[in-house]
């Protein structure tokens, strides 16, 4: 897990350090979506137990700078999934807690280009932009708060937290909506460094697909 955290932070310095390009201003962010945790083991001596959860959801928010063609950011996100089935030392159980993970990240980006789709000839018989679609990539590396609830996903109860290191990596498009305002859809894989809660290890890692809305000033 930590070589998946090393490789992540190495991606993430990459995008950091190509923020060196023409100002374009500062901006504020929101994001809301779906939050898809994969299975998670934990684990206490001899004992262990296995726990599937639901969709969730992820929102965040944040405050960046944009050079142009790339961009820094810092933010703040909280994600929340339910459980949903689990084995706990061979026992079948359904439906009981949570896991959340609120995350306080620096992210980088780099915009790969604007591509403009054009409306009819105006008056003057020049086309004007209708949709224009600005693909990127990103990684980010930071710190997460991780806290299950509910005493049946440890192997012997617990409620827990644990404060870990984090990364992410992903992509996705921004639709430009007015001069000011763009819309982004993209995609996350977040990972952390696996937490312990009061002598019970875990692991975190997730899939997260989000909408978002970028206001530049």
């Amino acid at each position: 897990m930590c070589r998946k955290i090393g490789a992540l932070a190495v991606a993430a310095t990459l995008f950091l350090s190509s923020t060196a390009l023409g100002a374009a201003g500062p901006y504020l962010k929101g994001h809301l979506g779906g939050s898809f945790v994969n299975d998670i083991t934990f684990s206490q001596t001899n004992l262990s137990s296995n726990a599937e959860f639901d969709p969730g959801f992820n929102l965040g928010a944040g405050i960046g700078y944009n050079w142009g063609a790339a961009r820094l950011e810092g933010e703040v996100a909280y994600a929340q999934n339910d459980v949903d089935t689990g084995d706990d030392n061979g026992t079948e159980f359904r439906g009981s807690g949570d896991i959340s993970a609120l995350s306080l990240m620096l992210n980088g980006y780099l915009d790969l280009g604007t591509f403009h789709f054009f409306s009819g000839p105006t008056a003057e018989g020049q086309q004007t932009p209708a949709l224009s679609l600005t693909p990127f990539v990103g990684a980010g590396i930071g710190a997460a708060q991780l806290s299950i609830d509910e005493s049946q996903l440890g192997p012997q109860g617990a409620d827990e937290d644990d404060v870990v290191a984090a990364g992410q990596i992903g992509a996705g498009v921004g639709i430009a909506l007015n001069e000011l305002l763009t819309l982004d859809l993209s995609y996350r894989y977040f990972i952390t460094e696996d937490p312990n809660f009061g002598g019970v290890d875990g692991e975190y890692d997730a899939h997260n697909l989000l909408v978002g809305l970028r206001y530049g000033f």
